[in-house]
This record gives C-alpha cells, sequence and structure tokens, in this order.
C-alpha cells in the first residue's frame, strides 16, 4: 500500500530531507531543499540515510538484483510519454532499456544523486526520472521506488 503523503504525514517527508542534506550519497554530496520538510527521527533518518546509499551504490555497480529489491511492484514505467505498469518478472527482462546509461546519468549532479524532496516524495533526478515512497510493508516502512520516468 502507498502512503499519500498529506499535511499531516509530511514527517516522513521531513526526515528524508534531512537524510540527503546531511549524508548525501556519498560524504562529498551536500543536497540544497525546502528546510521546512526537515525532521530529527534518528531511526528513521538512519534508515533513509542507508537506503538512499544503497541505491546509489547499486546504481553504480549496476547491480541489478538489489535494484530490483529497492522497487515497489507493479511499477509505473513511463517511457517516452507511453506508461506501462509492469511486474518483477518483466522488468527483469527490461533492466537494460529502463537504467540505460543515459538514464543513469540524468539521476547524478557531480557524482551524487540529484535528490530533491516534496510532500509527493523523493525526486531523484531534476526532470523526476525516479519517484520514492515509503510503503508500508510487514516489516515496518520501507523507502522504495514507486515510479520511473525514462
Amino acid at each position: 500500500m502507498i502512503c499519500l503523503l498529506t499535511e499531516d504525514t509530511s514527517m516522513f517527508m521531513q526526515t528524508v530531507l534531512l537524510v540527503s542534506l546531511l549524508s548525501g550519497t556519498s560524504d562529498a554530496c551536500s543536497y540544497e531543499n525546502d528546510w521546512s520538510y526537515i525532521s530529527n527521527i534518528k531511526d528513521d533518518r538512519e534508515r533513509y540515510i542507508r537506503t538512499l546509499k544503497d541505491l546509489d551504490s547499486a546504481l553504480k555497480k549496476e547491480n541489478k538484483i538489489f535494484v530490483s529489491g529497492m522497487i515497489f511492484f507493479p511499477i509505473k514505467l513511463n517511457c517516452r510519454g507511453n506508461e506501462k505498469e509492469i511486474n518483477e518478472s518483466e522488468f527483469a527482462s527490461c533492466y537494460n532499456n529502463v537504467f540505460s546509461k543515459k538514464f543513469l546519468r540524468s539521476l547524478y549532479v557531480d557524482g551524487c544523486l540529484d535528490i530533491h524532496i516534496s510532500r509527493n516524495g523523493v525526486r531523484i533526478g531534476k526532470s523526476g526520472e525516479i519517484w520514492m515512497q515509503d510503503i508500508a510493508t510487514q516489516n515496518g516502512y520501507s523507502l522504495l521506488i514507486t515510479t520511473i520516468n525514462n
């Protein structure tokens, strides 16, 4: 189930912003975002830091299995104006087309994931190439990829 973020659920967004501002995805990364979303929930902050760093590492190493595990399926893929919803088994066969070198370059600025925070979720890439949201799972919440726009 995807959590729709409203004024009442902005603590998640505040925490993710804090993560992106304080940690980035490497020690050299620094992100500018709207400070109004910041929260100091230590456990959530550590979880988001771990998730964003893990995603950054997996993308750079082309770890298809790990990246696929960070996706909430079925997922909407928007490719050149065409939207398609696919499941996990379909995704494996089109991974290289989805995460092309050109697409991966669009996610980074100066070697750091280009992360922006809004009430709609975590946007990665200047044009929102990837969107992530906190998803309720059996083990609590996980920050997962919910949309890919390539």
